[in-house]
């Protein structure tokens, strides 16, 4: 061993860094037992290592830590061939690293080999991998399970043990994403020990990642953290935000991974795999919404009572209607009307709305009949039938579409409801037969680009009273029947009421329009939660945004509007009574509700003796007569249509059609209809009819196709992943924020290798270089040993401060100021 390394182990040894080697009996001499009274002068007001050496530095000199974990680091290094051949006390050689270690040597601060670029990143990639696959597990809409639980290996899961389960997943993740935010603190902290020092209150910071209780604590508010050192303040910053992290990806994680109760579509083509989508309702798509109400050979019996009785009548809601009326002393005309399907469980509603806050116009919408009547016969059929997996499922939804896609034929169905406008003036009865003209009130309509209904608003309809049918201004009621011009747009009816039963008392006379439109709507059917036919324009917010021409349903379609025939107006108002030249209408019995000629002791009551004043303030009354004629209109139009069968297409190939009649699905007989091409390909046999049709199985199948398909598809309910919600939507970020987290770091130390290849240099002459600190076992026990250690002595008396560095241990080692 040469002198200088002897002198360089005497002052080393004087400096506690090492114990010194004995030559007694070939063995080591234990180490001098520490001297605790000194500890305090270890540490200065930063804990540190020197800063690392430049590539310039000798390649035998490299950058070493005190086995024992001193506070400071030390660069010395030693030949190796002085320790290759030491024996222990039973006589054997020692290797090389067996001979460092039993005297003490400092091990390496910094790992120099190409293993660094690889060693600390298995912890990210596992962390991102199971990040990556999380978040796109939360995010898809995919069904997992009915309600009922998971059926696994034969045997029904709960949901509550399915969920237990993958809030143990969650878990998991959750410390693996923790795992990789401490690594990158304890990262930074490494490199900053070995650079500018850390502050002794904020030692231990690396390894509180996660711990609340920390960022409360003096250690970290007094560490006398310095806001002009950028470093200084990133670091407690990173701290801070790596913590918060580790609060909240544990809840973020068992959102994204438990399963959530909702809506979810089959597979394509699963649902109804067993039959061909659409159905189909046997009535051309022309005529179901026709542009012009028309008497029809089904509808010519409607004039009479049974008009009131045959589901094809626009007056068979009459009876259901009328007893809303009458009971509106208990309900004000405020609950919607229901009107139950005879062929299926399910109903519908028709919905009544104000368009505005004047009060102006009144809106009134329901479903058509004969889409309740499909609707319904289709979610029976399923219950029968094996149609595909809806069958199978406890719990389902049928909902219309406007399009859909069946074995690459793209099928367009828009579905309507009639949507009614109207508008009522009331006048006193004495003012008005003092007038020279009233008008009709058209001015507050949405005419919808309709070219009559705008001509008549502009120059809407005047009645002179002194002409009309009131000009003998006798007190009785009386009303006309629903009346229009030829083929137009705008309804009109009049009437007389001795004394109203809302609003002002005295006889009034009122007039009204109304104008009809057919607007589109999607509908959707949850027997579980309601019997009732939901569509998207039963609504106030539906109905008000169709009369702003903003639809939110459909925006790309507009409401069309319906035209009358007067005959087919004079159908609403079938005669129910008549006895000589009596007759007594449904129009008669429904304006009996309106008014109240009677007094407490049921003796007739002169209208002019009411003693109630006249404040020609008819709002309420206009509002009263409004509803009700236009819920009646409405509901004639939702009449239209019907009684015509629904169809579902069970097999089509080119040379036979076979489908199901719903509207007799359960007659042994006529159920089932098959369609056979004929040899010569120009006739097909009917065989439920027992006839042959001179038409091409082609042609027929083109007939077909001019009927009105309905296309219905289902959702199941249960539980699965993917629904848009505020939660999933604040899960995704905070994973998003974890993974820009470590790419951003990442980004950071490949830049950092890239300026280190370039040979760079800071500002201040440095080398810039990324460091690659190795790990040690305990930061805690890393200072308990330092603190143990004895204080140094000699010439690195005060080399713990920093503050000196003897001048002739510069060849062995690089002093750290």
């Amino acid at each position: 061993m040469s002198q200088h390394d002897v002198e360089l182990r005497q002052r080393m040894s004087s400096a506690g860094m090492y114990s010194p080697l004995g030559d007694t009996h070939h063995g080591l001499n234990p180490v001098s037992p520490p001297d605790p009274s000194h500890a305090s002068r270890r540490f200065s007001q930063y804990s540190q290592v020197p800063q690392a050496h430049d590539d310039d530095t000798p390649s035998g000199t490299r950058p070493l830590l005190h086995q024992q974990g001193s506070s400071r680091a030390s660069s010395y290094s030693f030949p190796k061939t002085d320790y290759a051949h030491i024996q222990g006390q039973d006589g054997t050689h020692k290797t090389e690293a067996e001979s460092l270690h039993a005297f003490g040597v400092p091990k390496k601060v910094l790992e120099t080999s190409w293993v660094r670029f690889f060693q600390s990143w298995p912890v990210h990639l596992t962390a991102l991998a199971a990040t990556a696959a999380v978040t796109y597990i939360g995010s898809a809409r995919v069904f997992w399970y009915p309600e009922e639980g998971p059926m696994v290996l034969g045997q029904q899961l709960t949901h509550d043990i399915t969920s237990n389960l993958l809030q143990l997943v969650a878990k998991v993740h959750e410390i693996m994403i923790i795992f990789s935010l401490s690594a990158i603190a304890l990262s930074m902290f490494r490199r900053r020990l070995v650079g500018d020092g850390i502050r002794l209150g904020f030692l231990t910071g690396g390894y509180r990642v996660g711990d609340l209780a920390y960022l409360a604590s003096p250690s970290f508010w007094h560490q006398g953290l310095d806001n002009t050192r950028p470093w200084e303040v990133l670091l407690c910053g990173f701290l801070v935000f790596a913590t918060i992290m580790s609060t909240l990806v544990g809840p973020v994680s068992a959102v994204l991974l438990v399963p959530a109760l909702g809506w979810f579509d089959y597979a394509p083509g699963t649902a109804f795999s067993n039959i061909a989508s659409p159905i189909i309702y046997w009535r051309r798509q022309d005529l179901v919404w026709a542009p012009t109400m028309e008497v029809t050979r089904n509808t010519k019996r409607c004039v009479r009572s049974s008009g009131i009785y045959l589901s094809v009548c626009p007056a068979r809601g009459f009876r259901e209607i009328n007893e809303w009326v009458k009971d509106w002393p208990a309900t004000d005309l405020s609950s919607p009307l229901l009107f139950q399907s005879t062929t299926s469980s399910i109903g519908r509603r028709l919905e009544f709305a104000q368009a505005g806050p004047d009060r102006s116009v009144t809106l009134s919408t329901t479903p058509s009949d004969f889409l309740l009547h499909s609707i319904g016969l289709f979610q029976n059929y399923i219950g029968i039938t094996n149609v595909g997996e809806v069958s199978g499922n406890s719990r389902y939804r049928l909902a219309t579409r406007g399009e859909s896609t069946v074995q690459g034929t793209k099928f367009s169905s828009v579905l309507y409801q009639p949507m009614v406008q109207s508008k009522c003036n009331v006048y006193d009865l004495d003012d008005f037969m003092k007038t020279d003209k009233v008008f009709y009130p058209t001015k507050d309509f949405n005419c919808m680009g309709d070219k009559d209904c705008q001509s008549r608003k502009d120059i809407p309809r005047q009645l002179e009273p002194k002409k009309s049918r009131f000009k003998d201004g006798k007190v009785e009621e009386d009303v006309t029947s629903f009346f229009s011009e030829t083929n137009s747009s705008v309804v009109y009816i009049a009437g007389k009421i001795t004394e109203p039963v809302v609003g002002q008392a005295g006889p009034k006379v009122y007039l009204c329009n109304m104008i009809a439109s057919w607007m589109p709507a999607q509908y959707s059917t949850d027997q579980t939660v309601s019997s009732v036919l939901q569509s998207t324009m039963n609504s106030a917010d539906s109905m008000q945004a169709a009369f702003a021409n903003k639809n939110p349903a459909t925006p790309d379609l507009q409401g069309r509007v319906v035209r009358f025939n007067d005959g087919w107006l004079k159908l609403l108002s079938p005669m129910i009574n008549q006895t000589g030249t009596y007759r007594w209408t449904s129009l008669d019995a429904l304006t009996e509700h309106f008014s109240s000629s009677k007094d407490a002791n049921g003796n007739d009551k002169n209208a002019n003796d009411s003693g109630q004043p006249r404040t020609g303030d008819g709002t309420a009354l206009e509002t009263f007569l409004a509803k009700v004629f236009g819920v009646y209109l409405t509901e004639g139009l939702a009449r239209t249509s019907t009684q015509h069968d629904t169809m579902v297409k069970l097999r089509e190939d080119a040379t036979v059609l076979s489908y199901a009649n719903l509207n007799k699905q359960h007659h042994p007989r006529l159920s089932v209809s098959n369609i056979t091409a004929v040899d010569d390909k120009t006739h097909v046999h009917d065989a439920l009819q027992n006839k042959t049709v001179n038409m091409s199985l082609d042609a027929y199948k083109e007939f077909l196709g001019s009927m009105l398909p309905i296309n219905i598809e289902a959702e199941r309910y249960g539980y699965g992943t993917g629904q848009q919600r505020k939660t999933l939507h604040f899960a995704q970020a905070i994973m998003g924020i974890y993974v820009g987290t470590v790419v951003l770091y990442a980004a950071a130390i490949a830049v950092g290798h890239v300026l280190e290849l370039c040979h760079l240099r800071s500002r201040h002459g440095h080398r810039i270089r990324v460091l690659s600190v190795a790990a040690w076992d305990d930061l805690q026990g890393l200072i308990m040993l330092a603190l143990k250690t004895p204080a140094p002595g000699g010439d690195l008396m005060d080399a713990g401060g920093g503050s000196h560095v003897d001048p002739d241990l510069e060849e062995g080692c690089e002093g750290s100021r």
